[in-house]
């Protein structure tokens, strides 16, 4: 009798049988469990979350603050005040701070100035009503008005004489009170401040200032004595070049024509010298340069 074949396979390899799987895949689902559980478990953990942001620094002063900054205007301590008021944030109380203390050096400026009139230093007065004017035009006119005519003139002419022309200046040119002698003060005024820009050696500036004085007072004597001073000063130097440049000086020449312009540069006859005298020069250079 032959044998089946069949029969002489496992029994799982018969035909119409089929091998079980659990025990052959068993090895691979622990596997996979072993390799996935670590991602899942921490794909279900919530990850570390960021630290907290730290709240934005306050906008609004402390109550410290303030409070010392009321207690600098009580005081008068206005320098005081205004440093500490640099060193607060922007804010409603900060705004409402700086307001006071505009309030109380205007206050205090006037006080002042209202008791310097008083007193016969005229130096200290013309300080007290700079400072009012500087920080509040409004105040300044009033007080000024307030003052009777004689008074206001003379407060003016103490102004000039002590270096306040500037200041006396706006004050006439506010005061419709004083008709008569305005423009005869405020010529004086610009002459008083050429003489002054003319001992520091600012000609330039002193000629213009004697000039405007000049074309409100054709007749005021300072203004016109420095206009003719500066103008023959100017002149000499035009002269001073030209004798120079015929000695061949052409760097002095240029140098003292030059200052010349400086003085008055609405003169062009200096500034065609200078141009002439350095196209000399470069010629010389061009000339005295090795041929390439």
């Amino acid at each position: 009798m032959s044998s089946n074949p069949l029969l002489s396979l496992p029994a799982g390899s018969r035909m119409g049988k089929t091998t079980p799987i659990g025990p052959i895949l068993s090895p691979l689902l622990w596997g996979g469990v072993f390799i996935f559980l670590p991602l899942l478990i921490s794909g279900c953990t919530s990850p570390e979350s960021p630290p907290p942001i730290p709240p934005p620094p306050s906008l609004h002063p402390s109550r410290a603050s303030v409070d010392r900054v009321m207690s600098a205007l009580v005081s008068g301590d206005f320098s005081q005040a205004t440093m500490l008021l640099k060193k607060m944030p922007s804010s409603q109380e900060k705004t409402l701070l700086t307001s006071l203390l505009a309030d109380d050096e205007k206050n205090e400026a006037l006080r002042q100035a209202v008791a310097s009139l008083s007193r016969p230093s005229a130096q200290d007065l013309n300080l007290r009503l700079e400072r009012l004017y500087a920080l509040s035009h409004k105040s300044y006119s009033s007080l000024f008005r307030s003052l009777s005519l004689p008074r206001q003139e003379k407060i003016l002419r103490e102004m000039i004489a002590h270096g306040k022309e500037r200041l006396a200046i706006r004050t006439l040119r506010h005061t419709p009170s004083m008709t008569g002698a305005k423009s005869a003060l405020i010529a004086e005024a610009y002459a008083q401040w050429a003489k002054r820009r003319e001992g520091e050696s600012r000609l330039y500036d002193a000629l213009g200032l004697a000039r405007q004085a000049l074309k409100i007072d054709p007749g005021n004597p300072l203004a016109a004595a420095i206009v003719k001073r500066i103008e023959h000063l100017r002149k000499q130097k035009v002269t001073q070049g030209l004798l120079a440049y015929r000695h061949r000086h052409l760097h002095q020449a240029i140098h003292l024509w030059e200052e010349a312009q400086a003085i008055d540069p609405s003169k062009k006859e200096p500034k065609r010298y200078i141009l002439k005298a350095r196209a000399i020069l470069e010629k010389i250079r061009s000339l005295a340069s090795p041929q390439k």
